[in-house]
């Protein structure tokens, strides 16, 4: 069975929201506070001039939408375990075309567990 990208994008998210939120960091140090010891260390863009404020506004932008991005993966990857373990038939079936967006949308384990459990409630 090939791998989905959909299979990683929590993972994904996750990794590009940390490098946002580094990249907001280092930026709004540079530009606010200044603080010497991160900026001795190498922590700084100074070096990018006024190009650092261009790489806060997009780092803002990266860390914030990734955030969403992994909260939404998350809370749907938990809607569907408790709806798909759900131990009622009629809700099960109630739930059935939320269930099979959520499982397209986060990759082909998912799918492969809605078509199991549609098997076992025996819905169509």
């Amino acid at each position: 069975m090939a791998t989905s990208w959909r299979s990683f994008q929590s993972y994904i998210y996750a990794i590009l929201m940390a490098v946002g939120a580094v990249l907001l960091l280092i930026t709004f140090n540079d530009l606010l506070f200044h603080n010497q010891v991160l900026i001795d260390n190498g922590f700084s863009l100074i070096a990018a001039g006024n190009w650092e404020y261009w790489i806060f506004a997009l780092s803002l932008i990266m860390a914030f939408t990734f955030v969403y991005m992994f909260i939404k993966v998350t809370n749907d990857a938990k809607k569907f375990k408790t709806l798909i373990n759900s131990s009622s038939k009629h809700t099960f079936v109630k739930n059935l075309r939320q269930l099979q967006k959520i499982s397209k949308n986060l990759g082909p384990e998912y799918v492969i567990e809605l078509e199991r459990s549609m098997e076992k409630w025996k819905v169509k």
